[in-house]
């Protein structure tokens, strides 16, 4: 696909956002509320899926889930590494759709679940840095047969911590006015992103993401 939708929600408690468990709990319960909000207003457009024979085999187990898992990155390499198709994962790699397949169906049992905790060096310079030095305060929201729905961290904001991640990158001066913001106060905040092409298939069990963007566009198809 070469264009998609994206909402971002960023938040911030009275307190400030300080723990990445705030967030994620925050997350499940907007994620839960929307789903409930459109299965009670949108059942006639489920019983036309339904009489195509499309339905969602995990959207009922995903409402029904007592608990959403949260494993580190350290620990999902651990899983793949243990398996024979994933073995050789690399030090620091990233996660294919195929290795969240995996996860998902082999290891958490085709429940919906959170990877938390990547090495810094995957991540943008805005998140925040764990006590480890070595991770940051991110999420990624796995469901099955999707793979990931959404992304998201706390956000940096101990101003010498984020100049020197400015500074290694060499964009302080690019991005002086980020920094002030952290100079001259602020609470801490964290946010995340939800890909609503995904949300669609994820609630409705179409398996394409072409048929669940308005307008599709990819190679040879709707150019300019």
């Amino acid at each position: 696909m070469n264009s998609f939708y994206l909402f971002i929600y960023v938040f911030f408690l009275l307190l400030g956002l300080i723990k990445l468990d705030q967030l994620l709990d925050i997350y499940i319960h907007l994620l839960r509320t929307i789903v409930i909000e459109i299965q009670s207003k949108c059942q006639e457009e489920f019983k036309y899926l339904i009489n195509h024979k499309i339905q969602s085999k995990f959207l009922d187990q995903f409402l029904n889930q007592n608990d959403y898992p949260r494993i580190s990155y350290k620990q999902a390499v651990e899983y793949l590494r243990k398996s024979a198709d994933f073995q050789n994962f690399p030090d620091n790699g990233d996660f294919t759709r195929a290795h969240e397949n995996y996860l998902c169906e082999t290891i958490m049992n085709n429940q919906a679940f959170f990877i938390i905790n990547y090495p810094k060096n995957l991540k943008p310079f805005y998140m925040l840095i764990n006590d480890d030095e070595s991770t940051v305060a991110n999420f990624d929201f796995i469901y099955p047969s999707v793979g990931e729905l959404s992304g998201g961290s706390l956000r940096e904001y101990r101003y010498d911590h984020l100049k020197l991640c400015l500074d290694q990158l060499d964009i302080t001066h690019d991005l002086q006015w980020y920094l002030d913001l952290r100079r001259f106060g602020g609470l801490p905040t964290g946010g995340f992103g939800l890909g609503i092409e995904r949300f669609l298939m994820a609630i409705t069990g179409i398996d394409n993401v072409r048929d669940v963007i308005l307008f599709p566009r990819f190679y040879q198809h709707c150019d300019g």
